[in-house]
């Protein structure tokens, strides 16, 4: 998918089209449901979003025609990696075809090494990463 197809739509909380982690402590993540909100908004008026499936079938996501802002909710499973086609069509074209892939695990510590806000390197090269555990030793 290149650059130009994915800027037609934009994610809430940094989900974006290669790899999302999460968590137990994941906002629009609800533990209890197993469900995942997927919500944000498109650059243009499309004809049609399409976001995850059902017997195969793609679902129609209803856009907000003045704030072209979207909501929908799919099911995720706990500990297990859920992956969510999307499709946008306008003008008799498809404009993105791809999907999501989201790793839930509500059992380990949230450790995000792909948000800027969250890491940091220091003085002596290594790098600080924030998590919601006290201490959390990582190598690799």
């Amino acid at each position: 998918m290149t650059y130009e197809q994915k800027s037609i739509i934009t994610f809430d909380h940094d989900v974006n089209f290669e790899f999302n982690m999460v968590t137990a402590q994941t906002r629009y993540y609800d533990q209890q449901t197993q469900k995942l909100t997927i919500s944000g908004h498109l650059r243009q008026p499309v004809d049609q979003l399409l976001i995850g499936e059902k017997q195969g079938k793609r679902l129609a996501v209803t856009v907000n025609p003045k704030t072209l802002t979207f909501s929908t909710v799919i099911e995720a499973k706990a500990n297990a990696k859920t992956a969510v086609p999307i499709q946008i069509n306008a003008g008799g074209r498809t404009l993105v075809d791809g999907g999501l892939q989201f790793y839930v695990d509500t059992s380990l510590p949230e450790l995000n090494l792909f948000n800027e806000s969250t890491l940091a390197r220091l003085d002596d090269g290594t790098y600080q990463v924030k998590t919601n555990q006290e201490a959390y030793q990582l190598s690799g």
